[in-house]
């Protein structure tokens, strides 16, 4: 098992604060819904700022593309053993990246900060598909995977903290030069390291909802499994919908970031603090050790520190959406209005036929 199979998303935000378009890329990839690789500024960057007048390369065109044709099959696996091996490459990517923001760092050298954001949705069902289920070899899964992200952060931080900014937009990627092939290589690679990142998300999404689903009908064993490919179709199917739509009708994702970031505190404290839980009640239902005690104590701390973080940051993100404050500038790439889209370009076409 791969450092890749355990740690299948990374967000590393790198941000100027000159307004400049700084040199290095970023890498952003947040565990949100979307379904696309959104990337604009490639086009920005080559076609100018009028490119989504071009079909071909409207946003929403490219969100149902990419969608339909990559990441949708990938979408149906009954497991995601299989993704292990595109995985590897989203490695391969964060790696490149650093080494990019290392290089570009020698002709750029600014104040400047970082900010890292991980989250491990994944490890559960990681685990279910792993041949050798032994905590050993689960736990070396998990260390070399943490020892690598760990190296990536730090050698990222140290050299994006001397050539990038405080200003931040929704989607870092929006503020560099795509022209610069270096760059352009990152992007794109990155790109496809989230076209392999959703369908383990949806694994995740999809797994919980059919668990629930079955608790609600009651279902035995024998029913589950006859209808397990019908559950499995409707829900990628209905989730996959969702996303889409709502990845073509937000115009600007950067207040679903952070109000969804708000959620990595469920994820940090919450969810590992209930597991503990009700594990130390399930071994030692009398409370009858003293490690017992201690095990519950900590189960409590981080449930409610996590609820305490989580209602902070989702507060704040509420307020800083609410009053037009938040910390991320909005790029516009596009200087067309958000109402132009995909139908008025065909309509204004066929009038000037006419």
């Amino acid at each position: 098992m791969s450092a890749s199979q355990v740690v299948p998303e990374y967000d590393v935000r790198f941000v100027t604060s000159t307004g400049e378009t700084p040199g290095p890329c970023s890498v952003q990839d947040s565990d949100d819904s979307s379904p696309s690789p959104n990337r604009p500024k490639v086009f920005a960057s080559l076609y100018g700022s009028d490119y989504c007048l071009h079909w071909f390369m409207h946003r929403d065109f490219i969100i149902v593309t990419v969608s339909l044709l990559l990441i949708l099959p990938m979408c149906f696996s009954r497991k995601i053993d299989f993704l292990k091996y595109p995985s590897m490459f989203g490695v391969f990517a964060a790696l490149y990246l650093v080494l990019l923001v290392v290089v570009q760092n020698v002709a750029s050298w600014q104040q400047s900060a970082l900010v890292p954001v991980q989250c491990h949705v994944s490890s559960v069902p990681i685990y279910s598909c792993l041949d050798d289920r032994r905590l050993s070899t689960f736990a070396k899964s998990v260390l070399s995977a943490i020892v690598l992200t760990a190296a990536l952060y730090t050698v990222a931080g140290v050299f994006g903290y001397l050539t990038f900014g405080r200003g931040v937009a929704s989607d870092v990627l929006e503020l560099y030069d795509a022209r610069q092939p270096l760059v352009l290589i990152g992007i794109l690679a990155m790109a496809l390291k989230i076209i392999t990142t959703y369908p383990i998300l949806t694994f995740c999404g999809r797994t919980a909802v059919d668990d629930l689903y079955g608790q609600v009908r009651s279902l035995d064993g024998e029913a589950k499994r006859k209808g397990e490919l019908v559950r499995r179709t409707t829900i990628v199917s209905i989730w996959f919908s969702t996303s889409v739509v709502l990845a073509c009708l937000v115009p600007n994702i950067s207040i679903v970031i952070r109000i969804i970031g708000s959620l990595a505190a469920t994820f940090i404290f919450v969810f590992p603090g209930l597991c503990l839980l009700f594990v130390t009640v399930k071994l030692d239902a009398m409370y009858s050790f003293a490690r017992t005690k201690w095990r519950l104590t900590t189960a409590v701390l981080c449930v409610a520190l996590g609820m305490f973080v989580f209602g902070q940051v989702l507060t704040m993100s509420l307020m800083d959406a609410i009053s037009g404050q938040g910390r991320a500038a909005d790029v516009q790439l596009c200087t067309v209005p958000r109402i132009t889209r995909l139908f008025s370009y065909f309509t204004r076409s066929t009038t000037s036929d006419l």
